[in-house]
């Protein structure tokens, strides 16, 4: 009936023969813990120590095979304790992980989001009251012969001609760096290479720039502006097209 026994020693105690007393899980207060010998037919699994009041035969929980062994009438279950239920894990089952990832901070909450299909970018512009707006733009595509010999690709905005730049550059923010409100100083296409941006109008709409994320900011003086904020775990790499103001396209 038992194919193996394990021993722990705690301290040298005088065990009679007799029923067993209980233990905690049988409902019975246990001022001190007594470990003694158990038998698990399940070989190599862990046992849970159960302390016992003047006990004649402390019992072991065996956590794989739910069985509970009495070290001295070597009974399973004990006959004098009520079966103690354990739950059937194997031992070489790890406990489960909380497999929740969050991609970006609680502070990157956004009120719009980019298309996952086709192109678009978020578009910073003023009203006539001077408030900053965000919008998301879309741009048409056709299918051109862009670069023969190489397969047609899908290109805009369409139709052409394609607005003019006057200038890029790069453009990095340390980790934390935190702009105050501003209006833009000039139009421009900002392309997010690295990191996470969060950008929010003056009107309260929140957004965050991911890597690939576009946003052209139109919102130049006077407009009161937005302000920038680097929410991601290192320091963000923009790219900034310059393009012309309106008057001057």
């Amino acid at each position: 009936m038992v194919s193996r026994r394990i021993s722990f020693v705690l301290m040298s105690v005088a065990v009679p023969l007799g029923a067993c007393a209980g233990d905690d899980k049988c409902g019975v207060a246990a001022p001190d813990a007594v470990i003694a010998d158990t038998a698990c037919p399940t070989p190599d699994v862990a046992v849970q120590e159960v302390a016992t009041p003047d006990a004649s035969c402390p019992e072991v929980s065996c956590p794989t095979c739910q069985e509970v062994a009495c070290p001295t009438c070597e009974e399973s279950p004990c006959p004098s304790c009520p079966e103690v239920t354990v739950e059937d894990v194997p031992e070489d089952v790890p406990p489960p992980q909380d497999t929740a990832v969050t991609d970006t901070p609680a502070d990157a909450a956004t009120d719009l989001t980019l298309p996952k299909e086709g192109a678009a970018y978020y578009r910073l512009y003023a009203t006539e009251d001077n408030e900053t707006h965000i919008e998301v733009v879309t741009v048409p595509l056709a299918l051109v012969d862009f670069a023969p010999p190489a397969p047609k690709v899908n290109l805009g905005p369409m139709p052409p001609p394609f607005p003019a730049a006057v200038a890029w550059m790069f453009l990095e923010a340390p980790a934390g760096w935190d702009g105050p409100f501003h209006a833009s100083p000039k139009r421009q296409m900002v392309v997010v290479a690295r990191g996470l941006v969060r950008v929010e109008a003056s009107d309260g709409t929140v957004v965050v720039l991911k890597p690939g994320d576009v946003a052209m900011t139109d919102d130049v003086l006077p407009s009161k502006g937005h302000k920038s904020t680097n929410v991601g775990d290192g320091s963000g790499l923009l790219w900034i097209v310059e393009l012309p103001n309106p008057e001057t396209k």
